[in-house]
């Protein structure tokens, strides 16, 4: 933990900058920004079963398109209908 104590008779300004040099000096910014969109890996199968529901969806909306009834409430119920088949 960084520990910053203001000074008589220093401006907030020249704190902030003390306290902004200390942060980039110890590399704690660079670990975090490193961690922000760190996610865990995914099992095979768990990658394999939504590449097939990706798949799936792809092949129904190409159809509704081709059949003239894509609109945001059949792909909300396509989806419904996919997600019941397969389990994620």
């Amino acid at each position: 933990m960084i520990k910053i104590v203001k000074n008589e008779r220093e401006s907030d300004e020249s704190l902030i900058r003390r306290f902004t040099r200390k942060i980039q000096q110890s590399g704690l910014l660079k670990s975090v920004r490193a961690k922000r969109f760190y996610s865990k890996r995914k099992k095979k199968s768990v990658l394999r079963a939504e590449a097939i529901y990706k798949a799936k969806m792809r092949k129904e909306i190409e159809r509704l398109k081709k059949l003239g009834r894509y609109n945001p409430e059949a792909v909300r119920e396509l989806r419904k209908r996919l997600k019941r088949e397969h389990v994620l």
